[in-house]
């Protein structure tokens, strides 16, 4: 009886660590960055959102802009952010900004309802 169990103990222990090396050595599938499975025309508006912003009237820029996240340099957070046509959700801790955003003539105008914020590239 006591061989039975260490046998079946032994079987168990076998089965779940190869199970967890086969879980370990394989990604996530969500990484979590904004470029995975994009389709061409979402890359280019990533690539015209890409950048350094600066609020207009201000002298410092207040963000960047990557291809999977944003930096806002004052504070020195980085956060994730999704688009989805021309909206944009920032993946702030404890809340999600929900606005819409446009390019126009080299400004990148972010509205939620109410606000308008209108941002210049910083050179």
């Amino acid at each position: 009886m006591n061989k039975l169990l260490v046998f079946s103990g032994l079987i168990f222990l076998t089965f779940t660590l190869c199970n967890c090396q086969n879980n370990s050595s394989n990604p996530p599938k969500n990484s979590g960055s904004v470029s995975n499975g994009l389709t061409s025309s979402q890359k280019e508006v990533v690539n015209d959102i890409s950048g350094i912003w600066k609020l207009k009237g201000d002298e410092n820029p207040t963000f960047e802009i990557k291809r999977d996240s944003i930096y806002y340099i004052d504070q020195g957070e980085i956060y994730a952010f999704n688009t989805k046509s021309d909206s944009i959700f920032i993946f702030y801790n404890d809340w999600i900004y929900k606005g819409l955003f446009a390019i126009k003539e080299g400004k990148l105008i972010l509205t939620d309802g109410t606000n308008k914020s209108i941002y210049l590239k910083w050179k």
